[in-house]
């Protein structure tokens, strides 16, 4: 009886140790989204930022080459995205439109227009779950399931890490510069034109804009290797995009 209850006594301790270090965990991640949160310009300008009008340009990495291309971002988070996109050079250039507006899709190629499939858009979908995280506000909701992550070296510079779970959503890992508090990088597994890949997005040259601290640079890495390069021109956080601009023409 003596060894049962001894054994009973250690299970049970371990398992309030484990919810203790879980809801340490979880106030240290609270700690660092904080601190992000003000380095960003606050609550209310993030808010705000979850709408925006973004311009810029790039280059994309080909296996075969690299594409220049020009885009303007209407975004209006969680459910609202339009991506007008230039791609290749003046006289080979390709104007492409995709839009997510709640659970449909459409895209338009060349003049074209046709409705995205189901899988796309989900995927699409999440994408923009994700950037409606990268606005950290919504990381204090009680549905997000916080933990810490070993720190990392990001643009070389370290940065503190947190993980962030939400039940029907991936898992998302977020690196905050160890000096400023911004947001550096967001890694996740992601579906893909039906595959499953690492996606890391590096941002940095932070700038404000209409009171929030917004990147300017922008690379994203699939299973480690650069995949576009963007150098954003301009925010614009009108509050509000008319619902007609997400509209199927």
């Amino acid at each position: 009886m003596r060894t049962y209850l001894a054994g009973l006594t250690a299970l049970l301790f371990a398992f309030l140790g484990a919810g203790l270090a879980r809801a340490g965990d979880r106030e240290n991640a609270l700690a660092l989204i904080e601190r992000a949160i003000q380095a960003h310009g606050g609550a209310d300008a993030l808010k705000r930022s979850q709408t925006y009008v973004r311009t810029g340009s790039g280059s994309m990495y080909l296996p075969d080459k690299t594409t220049p291309f020009k885009d303007e971002w209407a975004v209006q988070l969680p459910d609202k995205v339009r991506a007008n996109i230039e791609l290749g050079a003046a006289q080979e250039r390709i104007a492409v439109t995709i839009v997510i507006n709640g659970d449909k899709g459409w895209q338009n190629t060349g003049g074209a227009t046709s409705d995205l499939p189901k899988e796309r858009i989900d995927e699409l979908k999440e994408e923009a779950f994700v950037s409606w995280l990268t606005t950290l506000v919504p990381l204090k909701k009680e549905n997000v399931d916080l933990g810490v992550v070993p720190d990392a070296n990001v643009n070389g510079l370290p940065a503190n890490g947190i993980k962030a779970s939400v039940r029907g959503h991936g898992d998302v890992q977020f690196y905050f510069d160890k000096r400023s508090g911004l947001l550096t990088k967001v890694e996740r597994k992601a579906r893909d034109l039906g595959l499953t890949i690492t996606k890391e997005s590096l941002l940095g040259d932070h700038r404000e804009f209409q009171g929030a601290k917004l990147p300017t640079k922008l690379t994203e890495l699939i299973n480690g290797k650069k995949f576009t390069e963007v150098t954003v021109s301009s925010y614009k956080l009108p509050g509000k995009i008319e619902d007609s601009f997400f509209a199927r023409p």
